[in-house]
C-alpha cells in the first residue's frame, strides 16, 4: 500500500468520473455503523474533550469575572477543538482506508498525519476568518439584508467545506505536502456530488442537534428570550443568551449536552470521513480494496 497521493493521479489531476453519491452514502452507513465499535473507539476520547471544553469550560469562562476571560479562552478552546478534530478525521481515514488492521475501542494518536491535518486546518481558518471579515465588513457598510449576509455566509461555507476540507483528511494521510492544494484538486468537477453527499449521510447528526438545541429554546421560549433577530449583532447575542441561561454548569443540561455532543462527533465525523475515504477509493483504488470489517 501506497503511503503517499504521489503516485495517484488525483494529485495533478482531477478524478476522472463523477463521484458515485448514491452507492458511496450506502457503503458509509453500511461501514460506520456496521464497524460501530471500532468508529467510537477510535474517536470518543477526542469527542468528549472537545464537549467538555465547549459544554463546560467556556460557559464558566463567561460567568468569571463578567465574561473577560470569555474571548482568549474561546480562542484557546478553538484551537484545540481543531487538534481534536484532526485526531477524529485521521484516525478514521487511516481506519477506512486500511492502515490500521487490528480494532482500537480508545484510540488518541497525535502522530504526522494529525499534525500535517492540524496546519492545515489552522492556515484555511486564518485564510476564511479573514476573508469572512472583510466581508462582512463590506456587507454592512453597504448595508445588504441580514437575510442575503447569511446566505453568502452559507455559500462560503460550503464551497470551503467541499473543497477544501471533505478530502482533507485522506491528503494528510497521504500526502507529505501541499495537503490543501491536494484537497482541492481532488474535489473538482465533483462539487454538487460531495455537497449532496453530505448532505444524504448528515441527518443522525441533525436529529442529535436538534435534540440539544429543543431543550434550549424551549427554555428560552419559556423566559421570553427568544425572538427573531434584527441584526447579525443580535442574532450572536441572543445566541449567547441562550446557552448561558439555559444551561448551568454541572446541572443535568451540561452533561446531556456533553454526551450528545460526544455522541455528534463520533457519528458525524465517522460518516463525513468514511464517505471521503470511500469516494477516494472509488476513483483510486488501494491495494486492498475493500477495508476491513473488525466488528
Amino acid at each position: 500500500m501506497s503511503d503517499t497521493l504521489d503516485d495517484a493521479p488525483s494529485v495533478h489531476a482531477p478524478p476522472v468520473a463523477k463521484i458515485p453519491m448514491l452507492r458511496t452514502a450506502r457503503e458509509t452507513y453500511a461501514f460506520v455503523f456496521s464497524n460501530f465499535g471500532s468508529v467510537c473507539g477510535s474517536t470518543w476520547v477526542a469527542a468528549f474533550v472537545s464537549a467538555v471544553l465547549s459544554d463546560l469550560l467556556e460557559p464558566y469562562a463567561s460567568t468569571v469575572d463578567g465574561g473577560v476571560y470569555r474571548v482568549p479562552v474561546g480562542l484557546v478552546i478553538t484551537l484545540f477543538d481543531l487538534l481534536l478534530l484532526s485526531i477524529m478525521a485521521v484516525a478514521i481515514g487511516q481506519l477506512v482506508l486500511g492502515y490500521r488492521s487490528r480494532p482500537s475501542y480508545i484510540h488518541f494518536s497525535m502522530g504526522v498525519p494529525v499534525w500535517r491535518m492540524f496546519r492545515a486546518c489552522l492556515l484555511l481558518m486564518v485564510i476564511f476568518t479573514a476573508v469572512l471579515f472583510l466581508g462582512v465588513l463590506v456587507a454592512v457598510a453597504v448595508r445588504l439584508p441580514i437575510g442575503l449576509i447569511l446566505l453568502a455566509l452559507l455559500a462560503a461555507g460550503a464551497f470551503v467545506f467541499v473543497r477544501y476540507l471533505f478530502y482533507l483528511p485522506i491528503a494528510a494521510i497521504l500526502a507529505p505536502d501541499a495537503r490543501l492544494q491536494r484537497s482541492f484538486a481532488l474535489s473538482k468537477n465533483n462539487f454538487w456530488q460531495i455537497l449532496a453527499l453530505s448532505l444524504a449521510i448528515l441527518p443522525p447528526v441533525f436529529v442529535l442537534g436538534l435534540a440539544k438545541d429543543g431543550l434550549q429554546l424551549a427554555a428560552a421560549g419559556d423566559s421570553g428570550s427568544f425572538h427573531w433577530p434584527t441584526s447579525l449583532g443580535d442574532m450572536a447575542a441572543m445566541l449567547r443568551g441562550l446557552r448561558s441561561s439555559t444551561q448551568g454548569l454541572l446541572s443535568w443540561r451540561t452533561v446531556a449536552s456533553i454526551g450528545i455532543d460526544t455522541i455528534g462527533s463520533v457519528i458525524g465525523w465517522g460518516l463525513i470521513v468514511t464517505a471521503a475515504a470511500l469516494a477516494y477509493r472509488s476513483h483510486y483504488p488501494l491495494p486492498d480494496t475493500s477495508a476491513e470489517i473488525f466488528d
